[in-house]
């Protein structure tokens, strides 16, 4: 039996291509099957609390291995190579529930039904073998699209059998739950390799449909998947998935990286998310390549970067709902295919608010786009639950850049309130179910644009502002960084740059009259991580004998995507810590390049020489030296020691393999004198001169 510790690695690679056996109960953290001839569980129960990772050769399990869940982690089944799983596996599922709520939720592996998580202590009501079956409310539900026909909320259907009712990646679940902590734990077959779900979109009208071709599918793997890497058809390339907590639906679209209600592109296991399909039929295909090592919570906090962030919340409740406004070239004040994505609403009407931009179609939409060159004016609705009603606030995250340092202007048409939001990003209002709606007018306007460009590598002075405007003309700006100034310039037209700048913030400051009272603006110009080459080694003394000299390199570079190892003898190597092996002696410079494949003008080295000896000549050379009887020297722990047997009055140098000098001294020793010489030691060749001012004496100590 073994226990593991944080971090223990086991891996079974089968040397002598002859397969394994596992006996006896083990708990493991990672585990890793790299056995083309096999390795098979002999006895005992095994749980694993890190990752099984499945490299070649056949894992049997004989029902007996676990992949646990528990407060401090969730175990995955990571991307299996050229690898394969017989038997079945336990797959665990830690939810922790605050308060009574809903969850979206599908099951990992093959053969499961909505009976696996009745006896997992979920309590179902409503239908045939559930918990209270003659309970009138059914609070377990999957959807079915075709039957929206126009109304999202008619796809809903009542589970019937908890018995039948299959609970795969196909159709997720949509169930109530006790305010508890639940161990979802479902045994079977995991779902693996390629996983192919069918979408539809019926009697809808495309993109632009908010009604039809919502799909509530489910991560099939027991391992958290990256949405940016799924292949997708004939659906919007976002998913919206239910936060417990926000009370509401979060977006995550993959080509912007835009996210609400901390939805992101992680989507962990036994989460069920909806996707939309655009029209009639699509797919969404997942891949073992999908699969990454994140040990992904049902929701997990981000934030876009580039975009408007509102977030809505208030005093009756912890329900928040956000929405994204986008700024894009040519967008229009209609709804805008790939750019915007409807508003997915909140299960809790009563309760949780409700935050949406309504559009010129008509559409209410949780990301908007505005036309990046034009001043806007956007439709906001901001809902309070229809039983919280109270004091409520908008929260305006708003990057520095957005709308080129523009107005923006937050309208009350219900009492006439105008926030400037460059002044004030937040704004607390009183809410009534009287109150006109949309409630809200957002204003985005400027009177110039201010367009920046980031330094291309870390301490790099090739960052630009460029400010462009229609009258910018004999007006002057300048640029200051902490207080100083940095640059001032007078336009003569409609454009003015402020080139060769170093990263840091910038404030830009001009004469030019506003129409929004802003002559200041801010602006952050931002350096790329600094690509560092750094490495050490296991020596920088080998030895060639019958056996080549071995090198070990232990790479610790960071900000790197691409390295490259220059060995001195016309061998290269990419490997991240690679084992050399010298068979020639001499000095040679190992030289370690590395770069960032995103940046391209961004690399680093670092060189550093070793000396190869040859065993003939170090067997000639002893660990301690009598020079005549006269002089000894010998290694006393990380010391070197000469001990005279003569007078000395001269200077001693000592030099290192490559002839690099390391110490140089002078002294004045008597008969029987010794002198302790104090520096880091490796195991090298050291070459040693005496010099008395009449005879220069060398000699060499291998210590």
């Amino acid at each position: 039996t073994f226990n593991y510790s944080s971090d223990d690695s086991t891996t079974f690679d089968g040397r002598n291509s002859t397969s394994s056996n596992i006996f006896g109960s083990t708990d493991w953290h990672i585990l890793t099957i790299d056995n083309s001839a096999g390795v098979s569980i002999a006895s005992g129960t095994h749980n694993i609390f890190g990752i099984l990772n499945l490299v070649s050769g056949s894992f049997n399990t004989a029902n007996s291995v676990t992949l646990k869940s528990v407060a401090s982690g969730t175990a995955q089944m990571d991307d299996i190579e050229s690898g394969s799983i017989i038997g079945n596996i336990t797959v665990e599922r830690l939810l922790s529930m605050g308060t009574q709520g809903w969850r979206e939720i599908t099951s990992p592996v093959q053969g499961t039904n909505l009976i696996d998580w009745q006896n997992n202590g979920i309590i179902f009501s409503g239908f045939s073998n559930s918990t209270f079956p003659n309970f009138a409310w059914v609070n377990a539900l999957s959807y079915s699209e075709p039957n929206a026909l126009g109304n999202k909320n008619n796809g809903w259907v009542d589970a019937t059998d908890a018995l039948s009712n299959a609970t795969g990646p196909s159709n997720g679940y949509r169930i109530y739950m006790d305010a508890t902590d639940y161990t979802l734990s479902v045994s079977g077959t995991p779902y693996t390799g390629s996983q192919t779900i069918n979408v539809t979109q019926t009697g809808g009208a495309g993109s632009g449909d908010d009604q039809n071709g919502w799909n509530l599918i489910g991560n099939p793997y027991p391992c958290t998947i990256d949405w940016n890497l799924v292949s997708k058809t004939g659906i919007e390339d976002a998913i919206w998935t239910w936060n417990a907590t926000a009370g509401n639906y979060g977006l995550y679209w993959s080509a912007g990286g835009t996210a609400t209600n901390n939805v992101t592109k992680e989507i962990a296991h036994s989460q069920a998310f909806w996707v939309k399909a655009i029209q009639a039929s699509g797919n969404v295909t997942f891949d073992e390549n999908d699969k990454i090592r994140v040990d992904k919570a049902f929701v997990k906090s981000s934030s876009p970067s580039n975009d408007m962030l509102i977030h809505f919340s208030g005093n009756q409740n912890g329900y928040f709902d956000e929405l994204v406004v986008r700024r894009i070239a040519n967008a229009s004040d209609s709804f805008d295919s790939i750019l915007e994505f409807p508003k997915l609403f909140t299960e809790l009407p009563d309760f949780a608010p409700s935050l949406s931009i309504l559009c010129e179609d008509s559409i209410d939409l949780s990301v908007a786009a505005v036309d990046k060159d034009s001043n806007s004016e956007i439709k906001l609705k901001a809902n309070s639950g229809l039983n919280a009603q109270g004091t409520y606030t908008l929260n305006f995250t708003i990057p520095e850049g957005f709308m080129n340092y523009g107005c923006i202007h937050l309208e009350d048409l219900h009492n006439g309130i105008i926030t400037d939001l460059r002044v004030d990003s937040s704004y607390t209002f009183q809410s009534s179910d009287t109150t006109t709606v949309p409630r809200f007018l957002l204003k985005i306007f400027r009177d110039y644009n201010v367009f920046s460009t980031d330094a291309s590598c870390f301490n790099f002075d090739d960052a630009s502002i460029l400010i462009e405007g229609d009258y910018l003309n004999s007006n002057t700006y300048d640029i200051f960084s902490n207080g100083t100034l940095v640059s001032s310039s007078t336009a003569n037209g409609n454009s003015i740059l402020f080139d060769n700048l170093f990263a840091g913030n910038y404030q830009i400051s001009s004469n030019q009259s506003y129409n929004c009272s802003n002559n200041v603006s801010y602006i952050t110009l931002n350096q790329p991580h600094e690509v560092i080459a750094d490495f050490t080694f296991n020596s920088d003394t080998l030895i060639v004998g019958q056996l080549p000299a071995q090198l070990q390199l232990t790479n610790l570079s960071s900000g790197f995507t691409d390295l490259e190892w220059d060995f001195d003898d016309g061998n290269f190597s990419s490997e991240i810590h690679p084992v050399y092996l010298y068979d020639v002696s001499g000095n040679y410079d190992v030289k370690l390049n590395v770069q960032n494949s995103e940046l391209p003008n961004c690399e680093d080295n670092k060189i550093q020489s070793i000396v190869v000896l040859d065993s003939s000549t170090v067997s000639s050379v002893e660990t301690s030296f009598d020079f005549f009887n006269q002089i000894n020297v010998y290694r006393s722990n990380d010391n070197i020691v000469l001990r005279t047997n003569i007078d000395f009055n001269g200077t001693i140098s000592i030099f290192n393999a490559l002839g690099q000098l390391i110490y140089n001294e002078d002294v004045d020793l008597l008969n029987g004198d010794t002198k302790n010489f104090q520096f880091q030691l490796t195991n090298q060749l050291y070459y040693f001169v005496l010099n008395d001012g009449s005879n220069v004496n060398s000699f060499k100590v291998f210590l």
